[in-house]
């Protein structure tokens, strides 16, 4: 078997077209499952693809699996063995011709994994109410005060602690 690894995947894609790869096959590990897209085919029918990162040793990408009766397959730590798919744009694309069967665990780098579970869902800084508020009154504070508007500045600052208690 022409088992295939994502870094020399991507080397070897035009990032504009879709490569496919019918004989060979990759070894990924399922990371993390984001949402299931729903929309209209240009046939008129209805269609859904389920988004997710799989990694192997080489690099973590996004994949997409258009096929719904093949999103069973797919869970969060499973590993899989997928061939006949397809390499866009850094990302593993996956039809209802894509073959799909559960593989025998796969040893991936922490470093790869935290990145694909990113890639799925991007971390973003976590900050509490209280310092949202004490950073606007302080920038309020300092603003309003070379202003000399002290009436509009706890008008504002009330306005901020009815939005943030509700």
């Amino acid at each position: 078997m022409n088992v295939k690894k994502f870094n020399e995947l991507t080397q070897q894609e035009d990032s504009s077209r879709a490569k496919p790869y019918p004989t060979a096959f990759v070894k990924v590990q399922v990371l993390k499952v984001g949402h299931t897209a729903n929309f209209k085919q240009s046939n008129g029918k209805d269609g859904s693809m389920l988004n997710f990162s799989v990694a192997d040793a080489s690099d973590a990408v996004l994949a997409t699996l258009n096929d719904a009766s093949q999103f069973t397959s797919v869970k969060e730590g499973r590993t899989l063995h997928i061939r006949n798919f397809l390499m866009k744009g850094g990302r593993l694309i996956l039809t209802e011709q894509s073959k799909i069967m559960q593989g025998s665990s796969l040893d991936v780098p922490a470093k790869i994994i935290e990145k694909g579970r990113r890639r799925i869902s991007p971390s973003t800084p976590m900050k509490t109410i209280k310092e949202l508020n004490q950073r606007n009154a302080l920038e309020t504070n300092c603003y309003y005060s070379r202003r000399n508007c002290q009436g509009l500045y706890k008008i504002f600052i009330i306005y901020l602690l009815y939005v943030f208690n509700r």
